[in-house]
């Protein structure tokens, strides 16, 4: 064996090495032995491909996107490199490069299911979901045991109205793969929307069992960690146990996919007006030659409260926990700050005074309101105007429902306002929503902060 020989079957005992941390968990000594991989040899492309999906599982997307770019520079036909980088950039929002990069896998190799899988995912994040269907379909029929394809194909057939077609592709999933998690916390969602509470019940109750058993493995498991904490939030919502606020992982998966579609689904089919509704609220308290230096929009989610408000507002900021709907926002140019980021995480770290603070519809992902009226009663100017919207209870302060969101009673945001110097000016009742069996019941306050 010559050297060249040697020195080849040793960066690969190494890179065999590096792989085993990483499927462990051992994400430091991965990092470790990827990079005195290159170090021998720079060209290495599979350790700097898998040292990018490191850095990107250490949130470090711009050296990942990096390290994926060297790694098709080197190898423009390593097709793991292209998918890699399309689901970063689709990650990102920049979804054209994703796209880009998708069908470049695709054109290197025609039966590569995880190609076809992500933009089938990417497509029927923009909506167009015939696009969805083929590329689905194309990578069950390349890989029929191909769990994940099923189990996303069963979320477009959800969204599609089709749940008996749903609930058979998250079957084939758990058939296929019987720790798929994803697939049992789908199929409990679907049970749920049926009213099959026992076996919604019960597949949560899976994919916490198989979520504890991969954190087990590996604890900085982030998309595990994830999948554990929404389960567990809307088994307790099915069970009957209130918590304090619901986990910031599930607030931000559930608004990440519905980013794309969430204008339409709200104005168009949902007819949704709370926005509309606090602004008149205010102008009918306050009148109409209203205008605020410095006004801060809650949980902003794509700006259309921003845009009902932006015409009496100075200077305006954004605030939401959705990367994706915030992407969505900035485009639309309304906010002077707009930051990705929880609120009482901004509020608490900012040092800036506002004279009107707007939360619609946010409040129903919080059950314990007292941070919150605490952190804005510390950034409100004296008169400064809180207006937000509830869904209501009539008994205790707060409780979790079976949708997942909380309802709060009137007598819980008094207690709120009056410990925090704010003086409730307005109360009105609205029906925020229909649904199947009921009217689902709110109220709009419009809050006048008295303290100094």
């Amino acid at each position: 064996m010559n050297i060249g020989e040697y020195k080849r079957d040793h960066l690969n005992e190494l890179f065999s090495l590096a792989v085993q941390h990483h499927k462990r968990g051992d994400l430091e000594n991965a990092k470790l032995l990827y990079r005195e991989i290159l170090e021998a040899n720079p060209a290495y492309y599979p350790a700097l491909g898998n040292l990018a999906i490191l850095e990107r599982e250490f949130e470090n997307y711009n050296v990942s996107k990096k390290l994926l770019k060297q790694t098709i520079q080197i190898n423009p036909n390593y097709v793991g490199a292209h998918v890699c980088l399309g689901s970063l950039y689709q990650e990102l929002g920049e979804l054209q490069k994703a796209i880009n990069h998708y069908q470049q896998a695709i054109k290197i190799n025609p039966n590569y299911a995880d190609a076809h899988n992500n933009l089938g995912s990417l497509y029927q994040e923009l909506g167009e979901l015939q696009k969805a269907i083929n590329h689905y379909q194309q990578a069950i029929k390349i890989n029929p045991n191909y769990a994940d394809a099923h189990n996303n194909l069963g979320v477009l057939m959800k969204k599609l109205g089709d749940t008996q077609q749903a609930i058979k592709c998250y079957q084939k999933a758990i058939h296929i793969n019987p720790k798929n998690k994803d697939a049992y916390y789908n199929l409990g969602n679907t049970y749920e929307t049926l009213g099959k509470t026992q076996q919604a019940i019960d597949c949560y109750q899976r994919a916490i069992h198989l979520s504890d058993y991969e954190l087990r493995l590996n604890p900085s498991d982030q998309k595990a960690y994830a999948r554990q904490q929404s389960s567990l939030h809307l088994l307790n919502s099915l069970v009957g146990v209130t918590t304090k606020t619901a986990p910031k992982c599930y607030i931000k998966n559930l608004f990440d996919d519905f980013a794309q579609t969430f204008d339409h689904q709200l104005v168009n089919v949902l007819d949704y007006k709370i926005p509309e509704l606090l602004k008149n609220a205010l102008l009918t308290q306050q009148g109409k030659n209203l205008l605020f230096n410095m006004a801060i929009d809650l949980g902003c989610g794509t700006g259309l409260s921003g845009q009902m408000f932006r015409p009496i507002c100075k200077r305006l900021v954004g605030i939401d926990l959705s990367p994706k709907m915030i992407a969505k926002a900035r485009e639309k140019k309304i906010y002077d700050i707009i930051e990705n980021i929880e609120i009482n995480d901004y509020l608490e770290q900012n040092s800036e005074k506002y004279d009107l603070l707007i939360a619609a519809d946010v409040l129903i992902y919080i059950g314990d309101l007292s941070r919150l009226f605490s952190n804005i009663a510390a950034v409100s100017r004296p008169g400064a105007i809180f207006l937000f919207s509830i869904e209501l209870v009539l008994d205790g302060d707060y409780v979790l429902e079976r949708s997942g969101r909380y309802a709060h009673s009137n007598s819980y945001i008094r207690q709120l306002a009056i410990s925090n110097k704010f003086e409730i000016s307005r109360i009105e009742n609205i029906v925020l929503r229909k649904e199947k069996t009921k009217d689902v019941e709110g109220q709009l306050f419009l809050c006048r902060y008295e303290g100094c």
